[in-house]
């Protein structure tokens, strides 16, 4: 519906669609829910990039890793094994919004229907047991 309502805007000029997905989208994980609205949402982000490609808008997304953000609190009490992911793997708001940037500007103009993971490295090591602090 959020789509529905900007495409109005993009009356005069090229523009750019930036979804927002996480981690949850690609692996399973019984204390998160939303990860496959998250991947259907990653689905939708590829159909609509070839829906609008006519109109000469492009739509990306950005997977981000795990953000320290309010909801890390609630994650945190949910998913025990958090505690054990060093602290350099989380993921700044700000490294979230540089890469939303990036898909809003020129330099993206190669990129249409994708999703851009940035999470510091987490999901190759996802499978690998963290050390225990």
């Amino acid at each position: 519906f959020c789509v529905q309502e900007a495409l109005p805007l993009f009356t005069e000029t090229p523009g750019h669609i930036v979804f927002i997905s996480s981690l949850g989208s690609r692996f399973y994980n019984p204390s998160y829910p939303l990860g496959s609205m998250k991947a259907a949402m990653e689905s939708v982000v590829r159909d609509l990039a070839e829906g609008l490609r006519p109109r000469n808008i492009s739509v990306n997304a950005v997977c981000g890793g795990i953000v320290k953000t309010d909801s890390f609190k609630t994650l945190r009490n949910l998913w025990e094994d958090i505690a054990y992911i060093p602290d350099e793997l989380f993921v700044e708001p700000e490294e979230i919004a540089d890469a939303v940037a990036f898909l809003s500007g020129p330099p993206s103009r190669g990129i249409c229907g994708q999703t851009i993971v940035v999470d510091k490295g987490l999901s190759n090591r996802i499978h690998h047991p963290m050390p225990k602090k």
